[in-house]
């Protein structure tokens, strides 16, 4: 994720990030991605300003589609 988002800062209009159906809140905590931040980082996911809940907001950021080739 951090080389995308740091690609992505150089060459805006050659990168493009995709959100996937993972990247929404409820998935990922589903998939462990609450559990993962609590383990490793000792995040606390129902804390407002906790790492999962910045990923989660960097998350709604990036766009569901894109338009590959408009003919």
């Amino acid at each position: 994720l951090k080389v995308s988002i740091i690609n992505y800062s150089k060459y805006p209009d050659q990168v493009h990030i995709l959100r996937g159906s993972h990247d929404d809140r409820e998935i990922a905590k589903i998939l462990g991605l609450a559990e993962e931040c609590t383990v490793k980082l000792k995040d606390v996911p129902e804390n407002k300003d906790s790492v999962f809940n910045a990923f989660c907001d960097l998350f709604n950021y990036f766009p569901v589609a894109a338009i590959i080739k408009d003919t």
